[in-house]
């Protein structure tokens, strides 16, 4: 999905109004803790780079991470229309080695937005949690946004469409309980008159954290759990809220 499609894949998941409102809630965050304007930030699993450039944007010098190739070109093309190049660098990596990626530096702020933890395993979320805590500053800010286990599972809804440019995007949904795990299967199709031409289908697998469940992976792995939220508005987390935004410390 995100190498073999992933220039069909960017546009699906453009947002310019969420981007906007992630932004705002993150120049909080950021206040809040105590991160310094032309700091150093670590954008994991970056995408196309909205984030780190509109951070770079703000005065903040910051490292992109994406394992997409394509997603990585286009995030370069965008910092050179931004004219923020000599603020943001962009690699491919794989989170799952990211402490080896970025051996040399640290950061005094670190973000994964979008959800992009819980494709592999409890282990492997834990052991990239644990690898940012090494590439953070004596007072580095961890923030980790996810979908809330609690609202998914209230408010689950077993089919999702959405429609972009000339396509459409059937999402079918199954929640494996016994896992914690959402199943979906994702189906592309393309507008053709009044028909939809099939593109490609693709399945994906993601664990669902509680609250619980995320302040123990922070605690376990060196960083002290400081706040969280239930969306971009930085309200508390409810069973009503979509998203959980967890903020740590540095332990």
């Amino acid at each position: 999905m995100f190498i073999e499609h992933g220039d069909l894949f960017l546009k699906y998941i453009n947002d310019e109004e969420r981007f906007q409102r992630e932004l705002e809630a993150l120049e909080s965050i950021f206040s809040e803790t105590h991160v310094p304007v032309g700091g150093r930030v670590l954008d994991l699993c970056c995408g196309s780079g909205i984030q780190a450039l509109n951070l770079a944007k703000k005065g903040f010098n910051v490292t992109g991470v994406d394992f997409s190739p394509i997603a990585i070109e286009r995030a370069e093309e965008l910092a050179e229309k931004m004219s923020v190049k000599n603020q943001v660098e962009f690699l491919v990596g794989d989170a799952r080695r990211v402490s080896k990626l970025l051996e040399k530096k640290n950061f005094d702020a670190i973000i994964s937005m979008g959800t992009s933890i819980g494709y592999y395993d409890d282990d492997t979320d834990k052991s990239i949690i644990e690898q940012l805590n090494k590439l953070a500053s004596s007072k580095g800010v961890l923030v980790v946004d996810v979908s809330n286990r609690d609202y998914i599972i209230k408010h689950h809804e077993p089919l999702g469409i959405v429609k972009f440019d000339d396509f459409e995007v059937h999402d079918h949904r199954r929640l494996k309980l016994e896992e914690s795990h959402a199943e979906s299967t994702w189906e592309f199709y393309k507008k053709d008159g009044e028909d939809l031409k099939h593109v490609f289908t693709v399945q994906s697998y993601c664990r669902l954290y509680s609250l619980h469940e995320l302040i123990r992976f922070f605690e376990m792995t060196g960083w002290k759990y400081s706040k969280s939220y239930g969306n971009f508005d930085l309200k508390p987390v409810t069973t009503d809220t979509p998203r959980i935004i967890i903020v740590g410390k540095k332990a």
